[in-house]
């Protein structure tokens, strides 16, 4: 075949940017040659970035206008480009993927999350109600499963559930892309950060019990999950100690990173972190800091399989202030740590060593397309 194979990225629901589906995916296609294409519905323009021609369909004004209108005009914007291989990333897209494998398109449903079993966890959702809703999306979600060309997910749990209904089933999981972070202890401030958004659920009043207990302060950058919770968290005493940057791009991470010596994760025992990875354990590892983490098992296979960090119960303030401070009072062993945590991601832990996993599934559909 003479001509690149024409590849299309489909989200309703994801920022254009994503860093799984536009920075790893459509740029890692894009280098290996293939046409990349990404349809998104956030209000922006239609443009080429890296490679990667991006259409975006305009924005909805709520969930449901997402979910019956602008999904198909996602749909209806991917269908005109006329691809080889449609790849979408959002549940409400599986009624389009097959209607695009009807056409004789190779579809790719990539499954970010297991979303039957965080079903029964929602807080907002009864548990009767959810265990009803749950039954009614596994069933759907499988059905469609079996017929989609490849399913691609990207955490062990999903794997788990979703290799059992097929077997054209693969684990890409959401590994960090390697940047070279400079690495100089000596220029480091007194204090610990967390990147990412911001939530009880994620541990923020978690954090802010520390700085009642220790001397050192908070690196924060994210986003609030809501208004009332941004007010009711500044309008703490402990607030005084943290230094907050707001939602922060790549460039200014990287910063956060050099100046901290301790990386945070201390998301709670919800279903929805206990079969993923939190992308922020690798980016702090890849600065080459220890990180502490809560008790969750996944993780632990890691942080302490590799000896970068410690485990501790993250909603204990006493217990939590102790981990951080042992790694402030004990500079060389916080040193060894984050070393550690810098060679794991080099060697294993890494987009390139999941992209290969990507690049295969992307060759076999080829080489179908190719012979047909």
């Amino acid at each position: 075949m003479n001509r690149k194979i024409k590849v299309c990225h489909l989200s309703s629901v994801h920022p254009t940017f994503d860093v799984r589906i536009f920075q790893k995916e459509c740029k890692s296609l894009a280098e290996a040659g293939y046409d990349v294409s990404l349809v998104v519905a956030n209000g922006g323009e239609d443009k080429e970035v890296d490679g990667v021609k991006i259409y975006d369909v305009g924005q909805p004004s709520g969930r449901m206008e997402r979910i019956f209108k602008y999904s198909r005009k996602v749909y209806q914007k991917a269908l005109e480009l006329d691809c080889d291989i449609y790849h979408f990333h959002d549940p409400e897209l599986i009624p389009y993927g097959l209607k695009l494998m009807r056409r004789g398109k190779k579809v790719v449903y990539d499954i970010h999350e297991n979303i039957p079993k965080q079903i029964l966890y929602k807080e907002y959702v009864p548990r009767y109600v959810g265990k009803f809703i749950s039954l009614i999306i596994d069933s759907w979600e499988s059905k469609a499963i079996k017929r989609f060309n490849y399913n691609i997910v990207a955490d062990p749990d999903t794997y788990a559930r979703v290799s059992k209904i097929t077997r054209r089933t693969h684990l890409v999981r959401n590994f960090v892309i390697l940047d070279d972070i400079p690495i100089d202890w000596s220029n480091k401030k007194n204090a610990i950060t967390y990147i990412g958004a911001i939530a009880q659920v994620r541990g923020i009043w978690d954090m802010l019990e520390v700085l009642n207990v220790i001397d050192v302060n908070l690196i924060l950058a994210g986003r609030f999950a809501n208004k009332e919770l941004e007010e009711k968290v500044k309008s703490t005493p402990q607030w005084q100690k943290v230094d907050f940057r707001g939602f922060v791009g790549k460039e200014q991470v990287l910063q956060i990173l050099q100046d901290a010596k301790i990386g945070l994760v201390p998301l709670h025992k919800t279903q929805k972190y206990l079969g993923a990875y939190p992308v922020k354990l690798f980016e702090y590892m890849n600065a080459g800091i220890p990180v502490i983490i809560n008790k969750i098992p996944l993780w632990e296979e890691i942080v302490l399989g590799e000896n970068c960090g410690l485990s501790v119960d993250t909603t204990n303030p006493q217990e939590f202030a102790k981990a951080i401070q042992f790694l402030l009072d004990n500079p060389e062993k916080a040193k060894e740590m984050g070393m550690n945590g810098y060679r794991a991601v080099r060697e294993k832990y890494n987009w390139d060593t999941e992209k290969k996993k990507l690049l295969d599934v992307y060759k076999e559909l080829s080489n179908q397309i190719e012979k047909h």
